[in-house]
């Protein structure tokens, strides 16, 4: 709504994983879970490497190694099941990352959810109650950069089932508008 001073009132922004979080962490709070910081995620990989370091035993005790650990664990969320298994088998380096990758996941999920996590719940949670993104109004995605499959899946959601639209902007470079 636009009101005589040109303001803009009755518009909230939001990125789309914040946008999840809103729809689905009530889902997932009230299922014992809690947003997995990147501390809790940090003790975990640490808890991984401790039981089994594997590739990484010389350099298991470094921070820098849980440290990049934990970010490419945060790539490899976005990582389908299939992949993860192709990346296994790549080499020995990736087996390990994939490994510990695994196994930190898994022992999180029981307590402690992350975007990933919000996203996939958001999604499933607009497909189950088509009335939970009706209830937003209007959506509009501006200017998307590159999504994660998580942020597409849920995104798709949304227009599937509810007033999205999309503002697309072009540079007209072919490398920045590949994304």
């Amino acid at each position: 709504l636009t009101t005589e001073d040109n303001g803009v009132a009755g518009i909230y922004f939001s990125t789309l994983a914040r946008l999840a979080e809103q729809l689905a962490a009530p889902t997932l709070t009230s299922a014992g879970r809690r947003p997995a910081t990147r501390p809790v995620t940090a003790a975990a990989i640490r808890q991984r490497l401790d039981a089994d370091p594997g590739i990484f035993e010389r350099v298991a005790s470094h921070p820098s190694t849980s440290r990049a650990l934990g970010q490419a664990m945060t790539s490899l969320r976005d990582v389908t099941d299939t992949t993860l298994t192709s990346l296994e088998s790549a080499s020995s380096l990736l087996k390990d990352v994939v490994r510990l990758h695994r196994e930190t996941v898994t022992a999180l999920a029981p307590r402690w959810y992350d975007t990933t996590d919000l996203l996939c719940a958001a999604t499933v949670l607009v497909r189950e109650k088509p009335s939970a993104p009706k209830e937003l109004g209007p959506v509009v995605l501006y200017l998307p950069q590159d999504l994660t499959h998580t942020e597409i899946a849920f995104a798709q959601s949304l227009a599937d089932l509810s007033d999205l639209q999309v503002i697309a902007g072009f540079t007209g470079s072919a490398r920045a508008d590949q994304g």
